[in-house]
């Protein structure tokens, strides 16, 4: 069953520090054309999100509480080639996030029960100790900047995906395994929750394990913040997104990963995350992939998350683009503080 609720969303004012200058200029018209009369300031006029019921509510996740207080599966098909393909539905039934083919029509794995992303992080369902704090920081090593080579990719379902050319590796997680960022891609609202709770949207950064060939995604939960400038490694990703589904162009200027982490909290680098086993959470929904979401979320102008908002509404409207929380089952989740 399908239901159609009229939801009020906002983007919450933040007392984060404005970034610097940048030199980015505003994000194409053709994506934004009538938000700004709507959604300044939050949409004080209601949406009609026809979808499925989990996900009706995910739409009024801007308005959510802010987490920025927070302190055995199948294999991988096609490692990294299906990062590549996945999002163009290749090979898949129709898929998309409307009544008709979104989350809960889903078929194959996507519809089982065990191992699946997203997930609620709960700090009080699932809190193993964590191991050596030195063993526990997450702290990718970006370049500087990726200056050639990388391109943007319209999914054609309401999903920008940034492709970067191969050489981006280093080890990650508590083993130290050495991994390569294949892609990052942006949802919205946010695909995993805190303590059920939402925000206006998530980055996952897609690595490849060099040494087991399984998959590794960095979530990085993103929310609007004040007067920040924007920020410009996501201005430069809407700037250059091609509006024709499944197009891909190349970046028109360098881009900064470092721009899309959240801040370091502690002298030693520490950045708070939480670590389980889920999987992708797009069809097919293949499992065995190791999940670090970072606990703070990024602040951004609230005016990038509204034109991401409107990205995934195909320019005409606001829309989603995101997976409900599925079950943890017996799972645990390490939280590393």
């Amino acid at each position: 069953m399908s239901v159609c609720v009229v939801a009020s969303v906002g983007v919450r004012a933040s007392a984060s520090k404005p970034r610097e200058p940048s030199s980015q200029s505003s994000a194409p018209p053709s994506l934004i054309s009538n938000r700004r009369q709507l959604l300044r300031g939050g949409l004080a006029a209601g949406l009609c999100l026809c979808c499925p019921p989990p996900l009706a509510a995910l739409a009024q996740e801007a308005a959510a509480p802010s987490a920025s207080s927070l302190a055995a599966s199948p294999t991988i098909l096609g490692r990294a080639q299906e990062v590549a393909t996945v999002a163009d539905g290749v090979g898949l039934p129709p898929w998309g996030y409307s009544c008709l083919d979104g989350p809960v029509n889903w078929s194959g794995v996507c519809a089982t029960t065990g191992q699946q992303s997203p997930i609620n992080l709960n700090y009080d369902a699932r809190f193993p100790p964590a191991p050596d704090r030195k063993l526990s920081v997450l702290a990718p090593r970006f370049p500087r900047f990726i200056k050639a080579g990388a391109t943007v990719k319209n999914s054609g379902h309401g999903t920008m995906q940034v492709n970067v050319p191969e050489g981006i590796e280093y080890e990650l997680g508590p083993g130290g395994q050495k991994h390569r960022l294949l892609q990052f891609h942006f949802h919205t609202p946010s695909e995993h929750t805190v303590d059920g709770a939402n925000l206006a949207m998530e980055a996952h950064l897609v690595h490849k394990n060099l040494e087991t060939g399984n998959l590794a995604v960095l979530g990085v939960f993103i929310e609007g913040g004040g007067d920040l400038l924007p920020n410009p490694c996501i201005q430069e990703a809407l700037r250059s997104a091609p509006t024709t589904p499944l197009a891909e162009t190349q970046l028109q200027r360098p881009i900064s990963l470092q721009t899309l982490l959240p801040k370091v909290r502690t002298a030693d680098g520490m950045r708070p995350y939480a670590h389980y086993s889920g999987s992708l959470t797009t069809p097919p929904c293949s499992t065995g992939v190791d999940w670090y979401v970072f606990l703070d979320p990024l602040q951004i102008n609230p005016d990038q998350v509204m034109d991401f908002m409107y990205f995934a509404g195909a320019g005409l409207k606001p829309g989603v683009n995101a997976r409900p929380p599925q079950p943890l089952g017996d799972r645990n989740v390490t939280f590393f503080m």
